[in-house]
C-alpha cells in the first residue's frame, strides 16, 4: 500500500487527486451474505492489518474468481501520510430512491449496512 501511494504522489502535481474504489476498510467479512449483488465471498482468511479475501463476481453464465484483501483503514491512513498526501476520505455508496422503490422492502440492506466496496480520495498538496 505504501509503494502504491508513493507512487500516486510521484504521478501528481501539486493539488492533484487520487480517487479509487477499493473493499471498504469497514467491510465486516462475516457479515451478511452479498449473492444478491454478483458477489460471494468464499474464504476471509485474517493477516496482519488486513482479511485476504478469495470472492467470486458472479454472472449469469459464470462464477469469475478474485483473490484480493480487505485493508485496515489505518493501513491506508499510514501510506497516504508516508506518500506526503492529505489523510484518504472515504466515501461509501449510496443507493437512489428511485432504485429503493424499484426493488422489494429491504432489498438494499445488506448493501448499505455493511457495504463491500468503498471510494477514497487523498490529495498531493500544494
Amino acid at each position: 500500500m505504501t509503494a502504491m501511494f508513493a507512487g500516486a504522489a510521484r504521478a501528481l502535481e501539486p493539488g492533484g487527486r487520487l480517487v479509487a474504489i477499493t473493499v471498504n476498510p469497514g467491510y465486516d467479512v462475516h457479515g451478511d451474505d452479498w449473492t444478491r449483488y454478483g458477489l460471494t465471498v468464499h474464504a476471509a482468511r485474517p493477516a496482519p492489518a488486513r482479511h485476504d479475501l478469495r470472492i467470486a463476481l458472479l454472472t449469469p453464465d459464470a462464477e469469475i474468481p478474485l483473490s484480493m484483501a480487505r485493508w485496515d483503514a489505518a493501513v491506508y491512513d499510514d501510506a497516504a501520510e508516508a506518500a506526503h498526501l492529505t489523510p484518504p476520505v472515504w466515501a461509501l455508496p449510496t443507493v437512489p430512491e428511485e432504485e429503493r422503490t424499484r426493488r422489494p422492502h429491504g432489498y438494499w440492506d445488506t448493501a448499505l449496512s455493511n457495504p463491500f466496496p468503498a471510494g477514497l480520495t487523498t490529495t498531493r498538496p500544494l
